[in-house]
Protein backbone atom coordinates (compact mmCIF):
# COMPACT_ATOMS: atom_id res chain seq x y z
CA UNK A 1 0.00 0.00 0.00
CA UNK A 2 2.75 2.55 0.85
CA UNK A 3 4.39 1.74 -2.49
CA UNK A 4 1.18 2.50 -4.33
CA UNK A 5 0.80 5.75 -2.43
CA UNK A 6 4.37 6.74 -3.27
CA UNK A 7 3.79 5.94 -6.94
CA UNK A 8 0.62 8.02 -7.06
CA UNK A 9 2.52 10.85 -5.35
CA UNK A 10 5.26 10.69 -7.98
CA UNK A 11 2.67 10.67 -10.76
CA UNK A 12 0.85 13.66 -9.28
CA UNK A 13 4.05 15.66 -8.85
CA UNK A 14 5.13 14.76 -12.37
CA UNK A 15 1.75 15.89 -13.70
CA UNK A 16 2.00 19.16 -11.78
CA UNK A 17 5.52 19.80 -13.08
CA UNK A 18 4.35 19.11 -16.64
CA UNK A 19 1.43 21.51 -16.20
CA UNK A 20 3.80 24.15 -14.79
CA UNK A 21 6.11 23.81 -17.80
CA UNK A 22 3.17 24.07 -20.19
CA UNK A 23 1.89 27.14 -18.35
CA UNK A 24 5.31 28.78 -18.51
CA UNK A 25 5.64 28.02 -22.22
CA UNK A 26 2.18 29.43 -22.88
CA UNK A 27 2.98 32.52 -20.82
CA UNK A 28 6.24 33.12 -22.70
CA UNK A 29 4.50 32.65 -26.04
CA UNK A 30 1.82 35.14 -24.99
CA UNK A 31 4.43 37.63 -23.77
CA UNK A 32 6.33 37.43 -27.07
CA UNK A 33 3.20 38.01 -29.13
Amino acid sequence: LPLRRKTSFLHSTYFLSEQRINWREAFKAHAVS
